[in-house]
């Protein structure tokens, strides 16, 4: 049977023409839980398109700037999880909460998604990446599987540097790595 969260999944992605390449071992992985997923950070649209995209309800660890202050953001983060995609923290520097909640849930079997370079680069070019996802990963033994968002960078609605209105998107979940030791 067709779910409404499925419909909406279908819709969403369509509409930002967006391509999921995802494996059955993947797949078979991620909803194991204990794993933390991430990405390079293209776009303000990413992690909406990694929740939509996941085959399992993420928590996510978000700028708190974002999550706190903007409207819209806060409003489509609501939305997202109530609809079952996933749940956010926001990620403070000047507290352990964040990653502590990250932690907890890593350790009750779930998945988590995290942006390591910390802030949206302007190109294909990744920015270096901060020492929270090794951290995390050791801490809780949790493997690391990384998504490639490409395409969304060239967006002018959502990219910094992007010069096309409405380019296709291609989100490849892969290459998996172990825990950090």
């Amino acid at each position: 049977m067709i779910t409404l969260r499925q419909i909406f999944r279908t819709a969403i992605l369509a509409a930002f023409r967006v391509n999921v390449e995802l494996e059955e071992s993947v797949v078979n992985r991620l909803q194991c839980g204990r794993v933390i997923v991430v990405a390079n950070h293209v776009s303000l649209l990413d992690g909406v398109l990694v929740a939509l995209a996941s085959p399992v309800p993420l928590m996510f660890g978000v700028d708190p700037d974002y999550a706190r202050h903007s409207r819209l953001a806060m409003a489509g983060m609501r939305a997202l999880a109530r609809m079952g995609f996933g749940d956010v923290v926001p990620l403070d520097r000047s507290s352990p909460y964040s990653m502590r909640t990250l932690s907890h849930r890593l350790n009750r079997d779930e998945a988590v998604m995290l942006f390591p370079e910390g802030a949206i680069g302007t190109g294909a070019a990744p920015l270096p990446e901060r020492p929270g996802v090794a951290w995390l990963s050791q801490r809780t033994g949790a493997p690391i599987f990384y998504v490639q968002i490409r395409g969304a960078e060239q967006s002018r609605l959502f990219a910094k540097a992007g010069k096309r209105w409405w380019p296709a998107i291609t989100l490849t979940f892969g290459r998996h790595l172990e825990p950090v030791r």
